[in-house]
């Protein structure tokens, strides 16, 4: 019987010194994982991930710290920095060489034209305000972007979430139920580039189909014509016509005039011949 004892109490240490091993290991694995990204494995994930003892989780409680550390410092948080900005200035209460101050702060930035038929929604006109946006080359705190909008006299700091988004709204390009402002106003101080910055693949197919209207509205079949036209009165279609939009327009404007300056070809090509009918009548 004592013998049976032991055997079975030896078989017990034995299973429980192996849990413990198994555990040891686990713990040890957690740990080698936490030191190479401290980041990614805190305190709390390493109870979840395994039994350990509380001497272990002691030990590990240290790889939580630089984790809550980051969340105190890093720049995702509330606080953190950004590239771009933006903020109102308003005729009356801005420096009245405002635009110079804002070149010669030597940052690119955009300027709207001056939102002047802005309606409420009560419908009262807003006060008139131009909307400027800072485009920083690197991320920047609000209290530094606070100090420049303030030396021309603008009203509030926004951060700018979407860098097309915004410069689209300067003129309220995606808000048809607003005024709409010309893109030739917007001013692009210090190589910020508007065009580029708010242009769509779609912009482009609606600029070729707005030159198509206007040819065939005004009987024009010379691709100088258009392209002297567009550089004077319509910079969205001369730049497209300087970028991709050459071939088709020409290619559109020679078949125009092959065809004698005729209406649209969908309104007088002849039906298709059917060759079927043609074979089995012959």
């Amino acid at each position: 019987m004592d013998n049976g004892r032991m055997s079975r109490e030896a078989r017990e240490r034995y299973n429980e010194q192996r849990r413990q091993k198994r555990a040891a290991e686990k713990a040890s694995q957690v740990a080698a994982t936490a030191a190479e990204a401290p980041m990614q494995v805190t305190y709390e994930d390493s109870i979840k991930i395994v039994d350990v003892t509380p001497e272990q989780a002691r030990a590990m409680e240290q790889f939580a710290k630089p984790k809550a550390h980051k969340l105190a410092v890093g720049g995702t948080n509330k606080k953190g920095r950004v590239r771009n900005f933006a903020t109102v200035v308003y005729p009356d209460s801005a420096p009245s060489n405002w635009q110079l101050i804002l070149s010669e702060q030597r940052v690119p930035a955009f300027i709207s034209p001056l939102h002047d038929k802005d309606v409420c929604p009560e419908g009262e006109v807003k006060k008139p305000h131009w909307h400027v946006m800072y485009i920083f080359d690197g991320a920047k705190s609000d209290e530094q972007v606070e100090a420049l909008i303030a030396e021309i006299g603008g009203v509030g700091l926004e951060r700018v979430n979407s860098l097309r988004g915004y410069a689209r709204y300067l003129c309220h390009m995606d808000n048809p139920e607003k005024h709409q402002y010309s893109q030739d106003e917007v001013q692009s101080l210090c190589g910020a580039d508007y065009i580029g910055t708010i242009g769509l693949i779609t912009d482009k197919y609606k600029a070729i189909g707005e030159m198509i209207d206007y040819c065939e509205q005004n009987g024009c079949i010379s691709y100088s014509s258009l392209l002297i036209y567009a550089c004077v009165n319509r910079s969205d279609w001369f730049r497209v016509l300087c970028d991709s939009g050459t071939v088709v327009i020409k290619e559109y404007l020679k078949s125009k005039a092959w065809s004698g300056g005729m209406m649209p070809h969908y309104q007088t090509m002849p039906e298709p011949r059917n060759m079927s009918s043609n074979v089995s009548e012959s």
